[in-house]
């Protein structure tokens, strides 16, 4: 199970979609067996209070072996929370590997 990190506060809803949406489906051919958990496709309330959005968020990253973060996921605070979570409980991250999960 490989869980998407990144920037998504600050950046208009679409291109955050839209680059979520490129790394899961360039994982899925770099990793075809593997579970690729996109957040953006939680289809949590936008209207949701930001702290809430990283408790699931965080539920589900714990469920996952593997971390993948996009270019840019240190500029998110979420992303970093993400990261010090994932570091705490062992995940391992995957380098970005795609030169395209920017545009």
């Amino acid at each position: 199970r490989i869980y998407i990190s990144g920037q998504i506060s600050g950046l208009c809803h679409k291109e955050a979609k839209a680059r979520f949406k490129r790394a899961e489906l360039a994982l899925k051919v770099e990793f075809p067996s593997a579970v690729i958990v996109n957040p953006m496709r939680f289809n949590l309330p936008m209207m949701m209070k930001w702290q809430w959005h990283m408790l699931w968020d965080l539920l589900r990253l714990s469920k996952c072996t593997h971390l993948y973060q996009l270019r840019g996921w240190q500029k998110s605070d979420g992303a970093r929370i993400e990261y010090r979570w994932s570091r705490h409980i062992g995940i391992k991250l995957i380098k970005n590997l795609y030169e395209y999960d920017n545009k």
